[in-house]
Parts: structure tokens; C-alpha cells; sequence
């Protein structure tokens, strides 16, 4: 989206690393490493951290930097494994505001 930077087969090379590395070209090089779900950690700080994190994730999936949406991605990842009875099921809205942000990035 946007500035047309991000990942896609002519865009990503593997890296020599860990399995699960690879590059982003853009704007700069970065190398990502991919998170299985095993290595997703729980949001501390209670209901109003995991509040202000899913907000913020939800807001940087917009952007049009890769990098930002991809931290997003990680961070709703961790809201969806950890989180999900306390911060989505309890408020219909946002469950859906949450689930539009994921379809629009996998289109």
C-alpha cells in the first residue's frame, strides 16, 4: 500500500541466518526474523498497556512503511495469542475494526 515498498518474491532474498530471516529492500535494507507463535510474548502492564498497544498496532497498520505494519502484525499476533478474551471479545467494535485492519493487510 502506499509508497509501493514492501515485501513480494522480487523484493525479499534469504538470508544465510536462521531459517525464518529474510530481507526487506525499500527506503533501507533491514533483516526481519520471522516469529513463530511459540516466541510471542504477553503484553505487561495490564488492561490499559494492552489497550494502548492494540490501538497503536491497530494505527501503525496504515502505514506505509513495511517495517511499521510488520511490528503491527507482531504486535496484534501477541493480542490474539495472549489477549484476546480481555482486549477483542468483550467490545464487538473493536473485534471488528480489528478484523477489517488484518483483512486489508493481507489484501
Amino acid at each position: 500500500s502506499g509508497s509501493g515498498v514492501g515485501w513480494s518474491p522480487g523484493h525479499a532474498s534469504a538470508d544465510s541466518g536462521s531459517p525464518g530471516d529474510f530481507e526487506v529492500k525499500g527506503s533501507s535494507t533491514k533483516k526481519i526474523s520471522e516469529m513463530t507463535t511459540e516466541m510471542l510474548e504477553p503484553i505487561e502492564g495490564g488492561v490499559r498497556s494492552l489497550d494502548q498497544e492494540l490501538r497503536g498496532a491497530l494505527q501503525r497498520c496504515s502505514s506505509d512503511d513495511w517495517m511499521v505494519q510488520y511490528e503491527a502484525i507482531n504486535t496484534l499476533r501477541r493480542v490474539c495469542h495472549h489477549h484476546a478474551r480481555a482486549a477483542l471479545l468483550p467490545d464487538a467494535q473493536r473485534f471488528l475494526s480489528f478484523a477489517r485492519q488484518l483483512c486489508a493487510l493481507v489484501e
